[in-house]
């Protein structure tokens, strides 16, 4: 299912590239851009080709995600979610906690040691506001 304010109003071709060959292969999706069989660096390039503008994504391809091979679909879901930011969990904070340790153990000055991840309301994103290589404050709850 396609979101209706995003991928949608845009057709599977926007993302898989032009379809005429994958049609009249009878489904043939070798003939199409699948996401899983590219390299992160490929799948990111293809979502920045629409989403490279405004303050969330303008340095995503030097993010710390971008640089450790976790791309956009890594998070996201075009094809449909349960939140408006197309995130593939509807909870930011067990999205990151797939990848990330509740204890990792920081130590520089400044830097709170513990991570209260029982507070479902405290985002990981309210003190990581640069997933996407920006300085964008981005609220995943809208």
């Amino acid at each position: 299912m396609l979101d209706s304010k995003g991928s949608a109003s845009h057709g599977c071709e926007s993302c898989h590239g032009p379809g005429s060959a994958h049609v009249a292969g009878g489904g043939d999706i070798t003939k199409i851009f699948i996401f899983k069989d590219h390299s992160t660096k490929e799948i990111n390039s293809r979502c920045l080709s629409c989403h490279e503008g405004g303050t969330q994504h303008m340095n995503a391809i030097n993010s710390e995600h971008s640089k450790n091979d976790v791309s956009c679909v890594s998070c996201h879901s075009p094809h449909g979610s349960p939140n408006a930011r197309l995130l593939k969990v509807s909870n930011i904070n067990n999205l990151c906690l797939q990848c990330h340790s509740p204890s990792m153990n920081f130590t520089a000055p400044g830097v709170p040691s513990f991570h209260n991840m029982a507070n479902q309301y405290q985002a990981c994103t309210v003190c990581h506001t640069q997933i996407h290589g920006s300085n964008a404050d981005i609220d995943f709850f809208k």
